[in-house]
């Protein structure tokens, strides 16, 4: 089974346990599967891992919204610059509490880690 069958057969499963798709595979996982890179859904992964993903994503994502304002509005390199540090407490901020409330919300499905799911000690597990 390749890495695309087993993130489907994954949405498939959460959304059959009522769990939004948003909420398994946020929009930052999903473009990093088009671009090819298979990382494993946040349920997955560990809280460290998680919060890296993610801050750098929310970072990235700043950088570039700095960058257009910073072209757009004419904006001094230098105000923009102001406005990282801010930006890098708010992102972390949120980053954490965003990895916090997946911790939360992954412990009750008691899931294996990403190389078991959907192997056949996968399915003796979830048959017990």
């Amino acid at each position: 089974m390749n890495f695309q069958q087993k993130v489907g057969h994954f949405l498939e499963e959460m959304e059959y346990l009522g769990i939004s798709k948003f909420s398994a595979a946020p929009l930052l996982y999903r473009y990093l599967w088009r671009l090819g890179i298979q990382e494993p859904p946040p349920y997955f992964s560990t809280f460290k891992r998680n919060f890296i993903i993610q801050n750098l994503g929310f970072l990235s994502l700043s950088i570039i919204v700095l960058c257009l304002m910073t072209m757009f509005f004419k904006l001094e390199f230098v105000l923009s610059i102001t406005f990282v540090l801010p930006l890098l407490v708010f992102s972390s901020v949120f980053v954490f509490f965003n990895c916090v409330a997946c911790q939360q919300q992954c412990k009750p499905l008691h899931l294996p880690n990403w190389e078991q799911y959907l192997t056949e000690r996968h399915k003796l597990h979830r048959v017990r």
